[in-house]
């Protein structure tokens, strides 16, 4: 079986981790079940017009590249929007089986899009064979937003992967209360929730507090002046975006994950933070309603509130010991990436077979 993945969503030069759990399926496929994945990854690109068409134009030559001189089985599209419509002008062409893999920002930010997009975004769903939705509150998303049958679709995750996200014995947390942020610096990913809760935080406490962001994204200048100007550079450290072995790292150091979202389409930061047996503070939105066990391995927020925000971190910062390590671990034994990537696999068997 060959899988033509499309995906712009990949390690490259630019972007050295993007993707990293598509590379750990695509790596177990092959491993585990001798499934060869053929790349169409355009590249890679940084915020330049011109790398982004060029991106784009390089994927397409890709995807036709390997559907026109390889022996594809299907073609397996992250998003469906822009990447899933060069997979679906494959398929056109080709008449090879789609699948889409659709991760939130495709199906949330379908109606912020012109008319155009969205059109071609709703012939991309409609067409696929089938679509993978990361979460179940996305697969109600795209069946309310797009009156697309149920049965279309199935949940499968990203997963995560245990043999780097773990409890360590051999890292200790550090003596300062550490809070971590991770993912992008933008405005779904409400980092300036967390800033705004800090600062409160740090009016009542002048110190005992330190928060590690890692990441980067569109708002990464804004919130590091905004930092300067509140003087909370003894507080909050921005180091930039890191590795999985640094991240886990990390996880493993700190005391707390905060994930303030106000957008989620599953929350892979928060299964890996719980893998290490960190708890989690994060807002009640996407696929963090399925992760997230309310005062069991982490506290929801109400998404955008920085009082409820600071409330919560205070409360831990008095009650350190009410989550225990090994109830975090337990809770998402399910979200394994090994078995996302059979079900994936099994996906693929009965979709070829029918």
């Amino acid at each position: 079986m060959k899988i033509l993945v499309a995906t712009t969503m990949y390690p490259n030069k630019y972007r050295t981790f993007s993707g990293i759990f598509i590379q750990k399926h695509v790596s177990i496929l092959h491993e585990n079940f001798g499934i060869e994945c053929l790349l169409a990854t355009g590249g890679g690109s940084n915020s330049s017009i011109i790398l982004i068409i060029k991106k784009y134009f390089i994927l397409w030559c890709q995807i036709i590249w390997n559907l026109a001189t390889k022996k594809v089985s299907l073609i397996h599209a992250h998003y469906s929007y822009p990447t899933g419509f060069f997979a679906w002008i494959g398929k056109c062409i080709s008449g090879k089986i789609l699948i889409i893999t659709t991760h939130g920002s495709d199906i949330h930010d379908h109606n912020n899009r012109n008319f155009i997009a969205q059109y071609l975004n709703r012939i991309v769903l409609h067409s696929s064979d089938h679509i993978i939705a990361v979460s179940h509150d996305l697969k109600n998303a795209i069946t309310e937003s797009f009156d697309i049958t149920s049965k279309k679709i199935s949940v499968i995750d990203m997963g995560v992967d245990s043999t780097i996200f773990f409890p360590n014995n051999n890292i200790t947390k550090k003596e300062t209360f550490t809070l971590l942020f991770v993912g992008r610096l933008s405005k779904e990913k409400g980092f300036d929730v967390l800033l705004g809760a800090i600062e409160l935080i740090s009016k009542k406490i002048s110190s005992g507090l330190k928060c590690i962001v890692i990441g980067d994204g569109d708002k990464q200048n804004q919130y590091q002046k905004s930092v300067k100007l509140k003087m909370l550079a003894n507080h909050i450290t921005f180091i930039g975006s890191q590795n999985q072995i640094q991240i886990s790292k990390w996880m493993n150091q700190a005391h707390l994950v905060v994930i303030p979202s106000r957008k989620e389409g599953f929350g892979l930061v928060a299964i890996e933070a719980l893998a290490c047996g960190t708890p989690v503070i994060a807002s009640k939105v996407g696929g963090l309603r399925e992760i997230i066990q309310d005062k069991i391995n982490g506290y929801f927020i109400t998404p955008g509130e920085v009082g409820d925000l600071e409330e919560k971190i205070i409360f831990f910062m008095k009650n350190p010991n009410l989550i225990a390590s090994e109830v975090c671990v337990e809770s998402i034994s399910q979200f394994d990436a090994e078995l996302k990537v059979n079900q994936l696999k099994d996906l693929y068997t009965t979709i070829i077979a029918s």
